[in-house]
């Protein structure tokens, strides 16, 4: 956020921080991605130089962040040979500023790797979202503002401790891929059968002891979940698990 003090308007001109009014007596306040992206560093502990290795700029918007703790060094680029397998970022979050809802161009955000206990609800103001990856925190629980992302197609949240998901997430229309491996989930409701879209769907890792009934209107092309823990299954979705899951049966 910044602030500027001028003696009378008569005219804008633009920068790439943002847009300016000329000659003004009052102090402007100027709101753009850059500088809410700089507060969220400034709260998260990372250096203001640390934007152009998280975020991804179209003009002056943000269309991407990057938070994510470590990268896996690719052994194939002869460049990164003899070097450790895993660069470490930064340190881990324990909360998400709540300023990343005023990001309104953001389309992908990447959160794996942290420590982070829950979502602030204003994730549901990032209408543009479309790929969405928060794997290995410790989630406990999926902000029901979650529902809100009507454009988003990608879901991770493998890796966490979440006992349950929210029924808003039948609003995710658009949603192609899911992944609810590796949690604490005991049982899901209605609220995949909304999932009209749905291409990709990973619940493995969970004791889940049946699966709703909606399922069995997807269209999945990849779907996992350890059947043997399944005991609570009426005929009709037994079949339809054995026909789709990605486990080989006997």
């Amino acid at each position: 956020m910044l602030k500027i003090f001028e003696s009378a308007i008569v005219g804008v001109f633009v920068t790439s921080v943002g847009v300016f009014a000329e000659e003004s007596n009052q102090a402007v306040t100027l709101v753009n991605d850059y500088s809410i992206v700089k507060d969220m560093l400034e709260k998260i502990g990372i250096g203001e130089q640390g934007i152009w290795k998280i975020a991804d700029f179209d003009g002056d918007n943000v269309v991407a962040l990057n938070f994510s703790v470590k990268t896996e060094v690719d052994r194939t680029d002869p460049e990164q040979r003899g070097v450790d397998d895993t660069v470490y970022n930064f340190k881990p979050m324990q909360s998400l500023p709540k300023e990343i809802g005023q990001l309104k161009s953001l389309r992908k955000l990447i959160l794996d790797g942290n420590i982070l206990s829950v979502l602030p609800d204003e994730i549901g103001n990032l209408q543009n979202l479309k790929y969405l990856s928060v794997q290995n925190n410790r989630l406990e629980t999926v902000p029901l503002s979650i529902g809100n992302l009507k454009n988003l197609s990608y879901l991770n949240l493998r890796g966490n401790l979440i006992r349950d998901f929210p029924e808003t997430t039948q609003n995710l229309k658009a949603l192609e891929f899911l992944d609810l491996s590796n949690n604490r989930l005991k049982a899901l409701g209605t609220e995949l059968g909304g999932m009209y879209s749905l291409k990709s769907l990973f619940l493995k890792e969970n004791p889940l002891s049946t699966l709703p009934q909606t399922v069995t209107g997807l269209k999945l092309k990849r779907f996992d979940v350890d059947y043997a823990g399944l005991r609570k299954m009426n005929a009709e979705l037994k079949e339809w698990v054995k026909a789709n899951n990605d486990e080989d049966f006997e």
